[in-house]
C-alpha cells in the first residue's frame, strides 16, 4: 500500500498523511457516483472498486455500512490477498 485515506460517511476518519482538499473531495465525489450506479443496477451494497492506471490503483473498499477505504497500491498489487488480509479481522474471518 502506497497510501490510504478511511472515511466515516463522507468524513476523512484517518490517512497515512495529509491529502490536498481538492483530491478528498474528487474521492468523495467518486464514491457517491458509484452508490448512485449501485442503486441503478439495484445491487444491495458495493464491497469493492478500482481504478486501474499504468503507474498504479486506486482501490476502494467498503468492509462495513458508512466506513469506506480509498488505497493506493502499486498496478502489480493483489487485491485479492490485500483484501483478505484487510478485510479479515472487520468480517470475524480467519487470515490466511
Amino acid at each position: 500500500v502506497l497510501g490510504w485515506i478511511a472515511f466515516q460517511d463522507n468524513s476523512v476518519g484517518a490517512s497515512d498523511r495529509d491529502y490536498d482538499d481538492e483530491f478528498v473531495d474528487v474521492l468523495r465525489s467518486y464514491k457517491r457516483n458509484v452508490e448512485k450506479l449501485r442503486r441503478q443496477v439495484g445491487l444491495s451494497s458495493v464491497v469493492e472498486t478500482s481504478v486501474v492506471g499504468e503507474e498504479g490503483k486506486v482501490w476502494f473498499l467498503t468492509p462495513v455500512e458508512d466506513t469506506w477505504l480509498a488505497l493506493f497500491v502499486e498496478k502489480t498489487a493483489s487485491v485479492d490477498q490485500l483484501a483478505s488480509r484487510l478485510l479479515a479481522p472487520v468480517r470475524g474471518a480467519p487470515q490466511e
